[in-house]
């Protein structure tokens, strides 16, 4: 008889984590993955410092692909160094780019004046999104209080649309941005988010330390029928409780 092991089903916060993993790694269809290669290889031929000889060499690739893709990257690199207010299309491969580069003036001899022409060429052809205005501060701010949210009033309240709001909390679910942390619950047919701020924390062993003491007490007090137990102790534990909180909220 074959034993099967039982493989532990991950949980969909797990799930939409390693989901995001890959879609940030390959995008979501096989022109934004061969987008990214594209990009991600430019950048390298660009930072690494290389003749084009000898990156051709040791790519096995030919001259005028390697010219290709190293001009390629200084336009990426070019893109820094504006500040494009931008972010780029998840469809620019190199022959993409490279489509435009040709159609831009060929007698330009100045690299990057012809780079801004690619950059305005694409930019005519509503090709080039532009950057969504960042709402993880106004998330932070206003929901970031240990309550659970639905991302549709968030969306609501900030004045943001819906996806954008899912996009910025897996961010901050998966990379921990804003200094926020986030729990997920489904309810019903709905998603609901539980954020935290985790600007300020506090050590283990201070916890062990101060708290130790009260919940042995509060142990103590619960095993008490109801005839010894005394509520002004309880209320003195509870106190105590409070403050520690409110020196940690501070």
């Amino acid at each position: 008889m074959t034993i099967v092991p039982i493989r532990p089903q991950m949980t969909e916060v797990e799930y939409d984590r390693q989901r995001a993993k890959l879609r940030e790694t390959y995008g979501d269809n096989s022109i934004e993955a061969a987008a990214k290669r594209d990009q991600a290889i430019a950048i390298l031929f660009y930072r690494s410092g290389w003749t084009q000889e000898r990156l051709a060499k040791k790519e096995r690739k030919s001259d005028s692909w390697v010219l290709s893709h190293v001009r390629f990257g200084r336009f990426l690199n070019f893109l820094t160094d504006v500040r494009s207010s931008e972010s780029l299309p998840k469809n620019l491969t190199e022959s993409r780019f490279r489509s435009y580069w040709l159609r831009a003036d060929p007698k330009e001899t100045n690299e990057r004046i012809r780079f801004q022409a690619v950059l305005m060429l694409m930019r005519s052809q509503s090709i080039w999104a532009a950057r969504r205005p960042s709402i993880g501060e106004p998330i932070k701010e206003g929901f970031a209080d240990g309550k659970w949210h639905r991302p549709s009033v968030i969306a609501e309240k900030i004045g943001a649309d819906e996806a954008h709001v899912l996009d910025t909390i897996k961010g901050m679910s998966n990379n921990g941005t804003y200094g926020c942390k986030v729990e997920r619950k489904r309810v019903g047919q709905q998603i609901e988010f539980r954020i935290f701020k985790t600007d300020k924390t506090v050590s283990l062993d201070e916890l062990i330390e101060k708290l130790a003491p009260i919940i042995k007490e509060l142990k103590a007090e619960g095993k008490k029928n109801m005839a010894t137990m005394s509520p002004a102790t309880v209320s003195h534990l509870a106190g105590k409780l409070s403050n520690l909180l409110d020196e940690w909220a501070r």
